[in-house]
């Protein structure tokens, strides 16, 4: 599997280069899945659950980073496409507010049945980190849990594999990206 991924990784990776036009997503799995893919395919940039949960970055200090490292990127050496590989889980296990975010809707999930009730009670953090999350991911971080208590987060709520940064396209094979669809 980590050979596939390496070999998808490193496809997007010469087509973003090509291109010159995306910064692509890939979310690789554990932690040393997506560093061995990162010694391998020389990404743009490379964030890990541990680095951002020992960190304690939020989600929106970790999206002004990747901003500001792209924005770098084009002004100081005309680049504007690369990637950015990311630890699956990233979201749902890094982010301590994420944490604080479930804890809040544990409670009020006991204490109220009606999902926009709950919403309207959320405390400062974890009300801008929904705000933050994509609507749908919002909505399932609020919804029923699975067995196991989990969250529905994962579940391509919060993207496909690989996907480009830019207009939002229709992405029904997660391993292409938009521009290799052209």
């Amino acid at each position: 599997a980590r050979g596939v991924l390496s070999e998808v990784a490193g496809n997007i990776s010469v087509d973003a280069l090509s291109s010159g036009k995306f910064y692509h997503f890939i979310r690789c799995g554990s932690t040393a899945v997506t560093l061995e893919i990162a010694l391998q395919v020389e990404p743009t940039i490379v964030i890990v659950n541990e680095e951002v949960k020992n960190g304690k970055q939020s989600l929106t200090e970790i999206v002004k980073s990747i901003a500001e490292q792209i924005l770098k990127r084009r002004d100081e050496f005309g680049l504007n496409s690369g990637v950015i590989l990311l630890s699956d889980g990233l979201v749902e296990n890094g982010l301590v507010q994420t944490e604080i975010l479930k804890s809040e809707i544990a409670h009020l999930r006991k204490a109220f049945k009606v999902r926009t009730e709950a919403e309207l009670l959320l405390g400062g953090s974890s009300s801008s980190s929904t705000a933050t999350i994509i609507s749908g991911s919002s909505t399932n971080l609020l919804a029923d849990r699975t067995t196991s208590s989990a969250s529905q987060l994962s579940s391509d709520a919060a993207g496909s594999s690989a996907g480009a940064a830019g207009p939002p396209a229709q992405n029904k094979n997660p391993g292409l990206s938009p521009a290799s669809r052209e």
